[in-house]
């Protein structure tokens, strides 16, 4: 179930033991009533594109609080989660900000294994043609 007019927000997770901490994520919850082909993360800083989305009535798109074992190279962005109720296949295109200027490949996760895309960098800016996956984060070169 959920709430009327809930779009989003912090979510804190506290964790308990010989070394108590929490792990704070943002996330934004999107009705696609208007069936937009763009949606992007609270911070503004992640967004992806594809026609396919307009065919999704609702897509959850959070910071991943961390990711996967596997991943080579440094991140040089945060960590972007996308879930939908309806399984989203496909192609799209996704752009990140980079936390510095950097020589950066977007990688994507779908569950199993890393995938790396080829990247256009500009400035603090990557963007990549993609499959759909789960997670997205870019790493440097």
């Amino acid at each position: 179930t959920y709430h009327k007019d809930v779009q989003g927000g912090p979510l804190t997770l506290r964790f308990q033991g010989s070394e108590p901490y929490a792990v704070k994520s943002d996330w934004k919850y999107i009705e696609n009533k208007k069936k937009e082909k763009t949606l992007g993360s609270r911070d503004a800083k992640f967004s992806i594109e594809s026609a396919d989305l307009a065919k999704v009535p609702v897509v959850i798109i959070y910071n991943s609080p961390g990711v996967p074992s596997g991943l080579n190279g440094a991140m040089v962005s945060n960590a972007y989660t996308v879930a939908s109720a309806n399984a989203l296949t496909g192609k799209a295109k996704v752009t990140l900000r980079l936390n510095e200027e950097a020589s950066a490949v977007i990688m994507g996760y779908d569950g199993q294994t890393w995938k790396e895309f080829k990247t256009n960098v500009n400035g603090k800016e990557a963007s990549a043609e993609v499959d759909f996956m789960e997670l997205y984060v870019a790493v440097k070169k």
